[in-house]
């Protein structure tokens, strides 16, 4: 990194002016040509297997963005991310309002756990 920053200091103080405006549009130009790159052709869900290397990769569940199984050799991976596979397949609105609304209830459930837990041991201090 040094060597990067010493190269560059030498073009800035010793090469031509030209080279300078080079770099300087290169550095603009291509995080733009980048961008539009990738809002043209946006990433495609890769469905290839791990174990078998087949395009045969599925959502476990189709009302959830988690779990990946292969129809082939039968590979199987809750916690996978299958994000892309389910916006490939139709709106996501769905899927990720049901998500939400499953994390809600579970906080709900985990409260009142720990509530009932906290009340438990209150009693007993209590009782002393």
């Amino acid at each position: 990194m040094l060597g990067a920053v010493a190269g560059g200091f030498w073009i800035v103080m010793q090469g031509p002016r030209g080279v300078l405006w080079l770099i300087l549009g290169a550095g603009v130009s291509i995080p733009i040509l980048w961008v539009v790159i990738s809002t043209l052709w946006p990433a495609r869900a890769d469905r290839s297997c791990p174990r078998c290397r087949g395009e045969k990769l599925v959502r476990m569940d189709p009302g959830s963005t988690l779990g990946l199984s292969c129809t082939d050799c039968g590979y199987r991976d809750p916690s996978a991310s299958s994000w892309l596979l389910a916006e490939e397949e139709g709106p996501l609105e769905t899927i990720v309002l049901a998500e939400r609304e499953r994390r809600r209830l579970g906080e709900r459930e985990r409260e009142r756990i720990g509530a009932g837990r906290a009340s438990d041991v209150d009693s007993g201090r209590d009782a002393d």
